[in-house]
């Protein structure tokens, strides 16, 4: 998919966070504010946040909020959040958090279990949070379908398809970690790495023929042995050779031009007498 969500969940798994509008870095405190029906007061008016559109929720100010776990469980029956959001029945995701809030009476604290209605967004926060050790955790009501599901991945309330960890790559033969998806990222930049050495080596071998040094030449053969991609015969070419990528490129580079120093840069130009 395209979408912007599905955008900002690849970022997401590689450890971008964009925090964008889809995404905004104080989800998790207007959720919260949602949840307990947050009330402000602006301009002498008192406010009630879930009515309030966005110019106005904008100037409120948000509860002190601390996540303390991402919970998955199993409802059986329908309910709507305090704002009005229906969630459907099945698996459902809630945030477990501590709140700290202004109130006309004073600083409220309060221990809270807050329904989200949007999957995007609890997937979203596990990855935000979980370099902050914030856990997913499951629901009784999750693990007590898995046992009396048994062989059978659908539970025994809403038939929600829920299976062992191990069973993964058996259900799922495509799946592939995070840490796959990081060894196969390695292994293409190596090689990536590897050519534009090759290359640059072997631009470096035609001057070398080109040139007739014979110790620069046989430098430039041995570096290329490691790659085993180098050709056994280079011909010369009136190409421009790049900059070398490391220390030791640059050294062979220099070797050749300190070779060449009886001749002017350009090819065409006479070798003038020594004196």
């Amino acid at each position: 998919s395209d979408s912007v969500e599905a955008l900002t969940l690849l970022q997401l798994f590689q450890g971008i966070d964009m925090a964008g509008a889809v995404f905004p870095p104080d989800i998790l405190a207007v959720r919260v504010a949602e949840h307990i029906g947050l009330k402000f007061t602006f301009s002498g008016k008192e406010i009630e946040y879930n009515e309030a559109g966005e110019w106005l929720r904008a100037r409120a100010k948000l509860p002190r909020v601390q996540l303390h776990s991402i919970v998955l469980s199993d409802e059986e029956e329908e309910s709507t959040t305090t704002r009005g959001d229906l969630l459907p029945s099945g698996l459902r995701f809630s945030l477990r958090c501590s709140c700290t809030s202004l109130s006309s009476t004073g600083v409220k604290q309060e221990e809270l279990s807050v329904p989200l209605f949007s999957v995007f967004e609890a997937v979203a926060l596990v990855l935000r949070y979980q370099k902050q050790g914030v856990p997913l955790e499951l629901d009784p009501s999750v693990t007590s379908a898995m046992e009396a599901a048994g062989d059978s991945c659908m539970t025994s309330k809403t038939r929600a398809c829920v299976f062992e960890l191990s069973e993964l790559s058996e259900r799922f033969p495509l799946f592939r970690s995070k840490e796959d998806a990081m060894a196969q990222n390695a292994r293409v930049s190596s090689k990536l790495s590897n050519a534009f050495e090759v290359n640059t080596l072997e631009a470096a071998l035609r001057m070398a023929v080109q040139k007739g040094d014979k110790a620069a030449e046989e430098k430039i053969r041995l570096a290329l042995k490691k790659f085993e991609t180098f050709p056994e015969d280079a011909e010369p070419a009136p190409t421009m050779v790049p900059e070398p990528a490391s220390p030791a490129l640059r050294a062979i580079q220099t070797a050749v031009d300190d070779a060449a120093g009886g001749t002017t840069a350009d090819d065409g130009d006479e070798e003038k007498p020594s004196v």
